[in-house]
């Protein structure tokens, strides 16, 4: 893994594997893909289909959360064009909700990665896929590293601390709600193979539970939780605003 520390300190990738890896990381927790048709020109296509102009990756995240934003910006930034970022406000009910979108264009785009983490979705009169939905595969999380594995931890991972009398017991959960049960239990079945950890598949109780979404990977034992911190803990300490996901 050739991921080094600049002299102003801030991590960066060193190798496109390990931009592939965070990439990876980012579309499997809050990071989405834009793909767009191309505009100008005839109407031309391809053997293996139409052209496509560019598709961008998107990732989003509360006010309080820029420090991590910005840290993934760093990390890659070596290996992308350029990075658009907008102020955003969400109002849900009577809240207001303050963030951040980052748009990213890679210099050879990231077509590769659409064509793996996508199915479906309808061309619209943007020139824009609109409704695809995300998938997860084998051959994706066979290139997972422990930089893909701390930022999905970090987007999408919970760590849970409670008591029962004198005792202290934790949980790491990893909310992979818009995969299906038989995605969740590949995930499940991956980390069990390759790191011996036990991730147990539960149906989030906000959700329909006669709906085929909505899940979580949920991890109890003492030992398999802390195998898998000991994984991330190295990038996740590096992210102060995130270090909360890690265990005092």
């Amino acid at each position: 893994m050739k991921v080094q520390r600049t002299k102003k300190g801030n991590l960066v990738v060193r190798s496109k594997y390990d931009f592939n890896c965070a990439v990876i990381g980012m579309l499997l927790g809050d990071g989405c893909l834009n793909r767009f048709k191309l505009i100008k020109g005839p109407e031309k296509k391809s053997k293996k289909g139409p052209l496509w102009n560019r598709t961008e990756l998107r990732i989003a995240h509360k006010e309080e959360y820029k420090e991590y934003l910005d840290w993934k910006i760093e990390l890659i930034k070596a290996y992308i064009d350029n990075v658009s970022i907008y102020n955003t406000i969400k109002k849900i009910g009577t809240k207001i909700f303050k963030g951040y979108d980052a748009y990213i264009k890679h210099r050879k785009n990231f077509h590769y990665m659409y064509k793996n983490f996508y199915v479906g979705g309808k061309l619209t009169d943007r020139n824009r896929i609109s409704g695809a939905k995300k998938i997860v595969k084998k051959s994706i999380l066979n290139r997972l590293s422990p930089l893909s594995i701390a930022i999905w931890y970090m987007d999408d991972g919970s760590l849970y601390t409670y008591k029962r009398g004198e005792f202290t017991y934790r949980t790491v959960c990893l909310h992979t709600d818009v995969f299906t049960k038989d995605e969740c239990n590949m995930i499940s079945e991956y980390f069990c193979k390759k790191f011996n950890i036990k991730f147990n598949v539960n149906h989030n109780s906000m959700t329909d539970k006669f709906k085929d979404y909505g899940y979580k990977l949920r991890c109890d034992k003492k030992e398999d939780i802390s195998t898998f911190i000991d994984i991330v803990k190295f990038f996740v300490e590096d992210v102060k605003c995130m270090n909360y996901k890690l265990p005092l």
